[in-house]
């Protein structure tokens, strides 16, 4: 990957993000398992999505880890998981995690043009940010307590917008690293907005389905994803690939088919898009 020289302005927001989390790839057993609680507390404590009775050791865990690469952001004052992400490998024995829960809305004419290459297919899923990250001071408090409990600094809090968005460019990145170039997720429909908002587009590849609330299937393809991005979100990936990249090494550089023209002049401003409210809405 072509490495992008951040400007000024991207460069202290990189600075601002690395100086209160870190980013990695959960390797590790214990990262792992710091993974799966944080799911425990989003998607069974906050908001009921699996039963907590389940996971008597508040892992929340499913039949998917084992064929998945799992990324944590963690705050570094405290120690905290702020927010993890998983990328499922497809392989062409089983489903992905889409698969199963789209049924029948899934556009099957054109999954099948992945047949007999499925390892070039991901799925990007299990997004979740713990709650005292998406809401600011004097913001509502929530089951775990008030945000401010944390003493968060005002500039610290602005770098929690951004928790989300470098979850998203990681799980890009480790299919961009391990060649998995054609990403798949589901989505709600406001998180689809805010990724198009952000200049993210996915391609819509079925019709809604009800999963967790309202959802429908997307795809992109990770150079198509990078070639069309604002230019201020191509600089903050780059960074964020070359991390991910050293993380997974030894692993070759790819190099990126030829992409279209950016549209460089693009206003592009990440406080803007709402993501310190961010739900989890992969699957």
């Amino acid at each position: 990957m072509t490495t992008e020289k951040p400007t000024s302005e991207n460069s202290s927001r990189l600075l601002d993000f690395s100086r209160y989390f870190d980013l990695s790839v959960a390797l590790t057993r214990e990262q792992r398992e710091r993974v799966y609680h944080l799911r425990y507390r989003v998607y069974c404590e906050e908001f009921g999505y699996e039963p907590p009775e389940v996971f008597s050791n508040q892992q929340e865990m499913d039949t998917y880890e084992e064929s998945s690469i799992h990324c944590l952001v963690s705050h570094r004052e405290t120690g905290k998981a702020a927010g993890c992400v998983r990328l499922v490998l497809a392989n062409e024995n089983s489903l992905m995690p889409m698969e199963g829960h789209a049924g029948d809305s899934l556009d099957q004419a054109f999954m099948s043009q992945f047949s007999g290459r499925r390892n070039t297919l991901c799925e990007i899923s299990r997004l979740a940010v713990d709650s005292d990250f998406r809401r600011r001071r004097g913001e509502r408090e929530t089951r775990f307590g008030a945000s401010d409990a944390f003493n968060f600094s005002k500039r610290e809090q602005r770098t929690f917008p951004l928790i989300a968005l470098f979850l998203f460019m990681a799980s890009g990145a480790v299919a961009d690293v391990l060649n998995r170039k054609n990403c798949c997720a589901i989505m709600e429909p406001s998180l689809f907005l805010l990724l198009r908002r952000a200049g993210t587009v996915f391609r819509r590849i079925g019709d809604d389905f009800e999963f967790r609330g309202t959802r429908a299937p997307y795809y992109a393809n990770i150079d198509d994803l990078v070639a069309h991005a604002p230019v201020e979100l191509r600089q903050m990936y780059s960074a964020v690939y070359q991390q991910i990249a050293g993380a997974l090494e030894p692993v070759p550089q790819r190099t990126p088919e030829p992409r279209a023209a950016i549209d460089r002049n693009k206003d592009f401003g990440l406080s803007d898009f709402g993501w310190s409210w961010f739900r989890p809405a992969f699957g």
